[in-house]
């Protein structure tokens, strides 16, 4: 979020423009093939994890594979859409980072053993060297290419760096059994990216041709902002219509990552801390007309954050433990086996 205001003061409205339809136009198809297969590596336990890593990073890699040719082909599809050649060559210059973002895939490892302090160590090479980059390049002058290669010095930094942090050897290891364990676990989570593309791309589509490249940087930078929304009639629907079947698919997929799991109680969980925040802003609110805004967001995090911590606290004291591992030794990773 700061990179992303720093840089629009740096470069034109028009330049932030071509940015936000390369980021929104091929970020959303790149959803499709977020389909769950690092979760799936967390949720296996195989005896070997080694060979476990291999089968996931395969898969990782025959994706990526497949996306950088799709993606690609889709470039000069969505400049004739679009009615702009200027996305074609940094269009491309972004499917080339793809494959850093496949060869990101040991943190998962960490993430599995919940070695959380180094998991989020190795990942942040990738935004710090991005942030950086962009930064300076957009100083120089560089317009909507700084933040090109600005990501792309990232993502390949975070990846250098993932590999060079990987506890496992790297080998290809396919096994048709293997992509069908990942199609079967895997294909809710298509469809829902699929209706979310549906949806983005159809608001943006919308908001070029009514307001023009500059309008879609002011749209990707804060799309928040009410001026726009004659622009997006029905996008708020479309997107609760989104949210919807996010959740039931979310039912589907946590019911299978977790033997009776109870969406209802869960949820319920998850909303009562923010049930006595809402309440408190109300009251100010009926005390008070006409208050801040900020002092009442101030206010709404506040009791949030102590009803958290009151309603969940051995959860978090749990959470702690993990993340700073035993008092006066080094925290150890959970055995492979666990």
């Amino acid at each position: 979020m700061l990179k992303g205001f720093i840089v629009a003061g740096l470069i034109t409205a028009h330049d932030y423009g071509v940015w936000g339809l390369l980021f929104i136009s091929l970020g959303t198809l790149y959803w499709l093939k977020d389909i769950g297969v690092a979760d799936k590596f967390v949720q296996q336990d195989e005896t070997d994890q080694e060979v476990a890593f291999q089968k996931a990073f395969t898969m990782e890699l025959l994706l990526t594979g497949v996306f950088v040719v799709v993606l690609a082909a889709a470039v000069p599809l969505l400049s004739v859409i679009y009615g702009t050649r200027q996305i074609i060559a940094p269009g491309l210059a972004i499917c080339a980072i793809l494959p850093a973002l496949a060869l990101q895939s040991p943190v998962w490892v960490y993430y599995r053993r919940m070695d959380y302090v180094r998991q989020r160590t190795l990942q942040a090479a990738d935004p710090l060297v991005a942030f950086t980059v962009t930064v300076v390049l957009a100083a120089a002058g560089l317009g909507y290419w700084a933040l090109v290669l600005g990501v792309a010095a990232g993502s390949w930094t975070g990846a250098l760096v993932a590999l060079r942090f990987n506890p496992y050897r790297l080998k290809l290891r396919y096994e048709r059994a293997t992509l069908r364990s990942y199609a079967s676990f895997s294909w809710p989570l298509f469809l829902v990216n699929g209706s979310s593309v549906v949806i983005v791309q159809a608001a943006v589509f919308v908001g070029q041709k009514a307001i023009g490249l500059a309008g879609v940087g002011i749209i990707t930078l804060a799309s928040w902002i009410s001026a726009y929304s004659d622009h997006l009639n029905g996008f708020a629907i479309g997107m609760a219509i989104v949210a919807g079947v996010h959740l039931a698919a979310r039912w589907y997929y946590l019911r299978k990552l977790f033997s009776g799991f109870a969406m209802a109680r869960h949820a319920a969980r998850a909303i009562a801390p923010t049930v006595p925040a809402a309440g408190a802003v109300l009251l100010v609110r009926l005390a008070e007309p006409g208050r801040a805004p900020l002092a009442e967001l101030a206010l709404y995090a506040a009791v949030t954050v102590a009803a958290t911590w009151l309603f969940e606290r051995d959860l978090l004291r749990e959470v702690l433990g993990y993340v700073r591992g035993p008092r006066g030794s080094a925290a150890h990773p959970i055995p492979e086996s666990a």
